[in-house]
């Protein structure tokens, strides 16, 4: 009887309702955001993340803005690799 009790009170205080945030999530998401904001994201924020696509868009921007990055075409080939885009990763 105790383990159930002990089970519904954890379903209970887990439940909660989606959008409503606490104080401190709202704190630390409005310091996030602001953070977010002031700054553009660089080729090894997009790496950290293995978010390859990111990368490969920031990559060919900077290229066809005419200021292609240090070795942008190999990052653009890792990246690619990593995205399973093999012809692409050999170009």
């Amino acid at each position: 009887a105790l383990c159930e009790r002990v089970n519904h009170t954890r379903m209970l205080l887990s439940r909660t309702r989606p959008g409503v945030l606490q104080e401190n999530d709202t704190i630390a998401a409005a310091a996030q955001a602001e953070k977010s904001k002031s700054r553009i994201p660089t080729l090894e924020d997009f790496l950290q993340k293995r978010d390859y696509t990111g990368a490969i868009t920031l990559l060919e921007f900077y290229q066809k803005a005419g200021q292609p990055q240090e070795k942008s075409d190999e990052w653009i080939a890792y990246c690619a690799f990593h995205l399973g885009n093999y012809q692409k990763a050999l170009r």
